[in-house]
């Protein structure tokens, strides 16, 4: 039995099929030949050549991704998209590989080698965490299928900031059987994009924490401007999405202990730094 409302966030990319692949650092021009996926269509592809870290360097801010296929007579095209785990970012935006034999634009070393390369440019803007790149095919019968995702760590080689919390909007005092909102602002030096989640812990008056009925103790809050809708048809109650204010809402049943409830406010950026911890008093009455 629930007491409370709690949000749980939505997986963004739960409809895509992760596939494994076996992937090193390699020039473009040597990529394994191991067969990765061989779907019936007239390709095969073979590998990825992306490390598992993908450090910044500014001697060195460009990037070969390769992808190659050990059969490729029915591919028309090869793209690729680099976003971040949750689907928030997107590290590179949907571009073509291209197998031309161009090595100045597209780092191609060799023309019809099956080795589909093209250039990204790394920043120090991008926030460090776990990216995944998917790969596109694109047939005569098939107009675009995804071939394979890898995932992959991204580091910036800054210098790391903690979230930092502020401008606490939550009520002092709540009657039963009321929802009331409450938000809380979060941001980065390393870009507000570096703040991964916002979330809140509950506590009763006598000290105990809450949880729901899967044992979860920490509940998320969303800058999400309530697009979202959850299974009970509610959403976040967040007014404006990406203005860096998180938000939620609760709402006390009758049965609960009245007193003084603790509400704990907590960040959390991409490479795992944590604000301070904002704390707030609540009277149920």
């Amino acid at each position: 039995m629930f007491l409370f409302h709690f949000k749980k966030n939505q997986d963004v990319m739960k409809k895509i099929v992760f596939l494994f692949v076996i992937l090193f650092l390699f020039r473009c021009e040597d990529i394994p030949s191991e067969v990765i996926d061989a779907p019936a269509g007239g390709y095969n592809l073979a590998g990825i050549n992306l490390p598992d870290t993908l450090v910044f360097s500014p001697a060195e801010q460009d990037y070969t991704v390769a992808v190659s296929f050990s059969q490729k007579q029915s591919l028309d095209n090869v793209k690729f998209q680099i976003l971040s785990e949750d689907g928030k970012i997107e590290m590179v935006p949907l571009k073509e590989l291209r197998d031309n034999g161009n090595q100045e634009k597209y780092g191609d070393a060799q023309i019809n080698d099956g080795i589909y390369c093209n250039k990204i440019a790394l920043s120090q803007t991008v926030p460090n965490g776990y990216y995944q790149i998917i790969v596109f095919v694109y047939t005569k019968i098939t107009e675009k299928k995804i071939a394979a995702i890898r995932k992959f760590y991204y580091e910036n080689n800054s210098v790391q900031y903690n979230p930092v919390l502020s401008d606490l909007s939550c009520p002092a005092q709540v009657n039963v059987n009321t929802s009331f909102d409450f938000s809380i602002k979060a941001t980065d030096g390393n870009g507000n994009s570096d703040v991964k989640r916002v979330y809140y812990r509950l506590f009763k008056p006598d000290g105990t924490q809450q949880q729901n009925s899967k044992g979860e103790k920490e509940f998320e809050m969303y800058d999400d401007g309530s697009v979202q809708v959850f299974g009970d048809g509610n959403t976040s109650h967040d007014l404006i999405a990406g203005n860096n204010i998180y938000t939620s809402w609760l709402n006390f049943p009758g049965t609960v202990p009245k007193g003084n409830w603790r509400i704990e406010f907590e960040a959390a950026d991409r490479t795992g730094n944590k604000s301070e911890i904002i704390q707030k008093t609540v009277e149920i009455r």
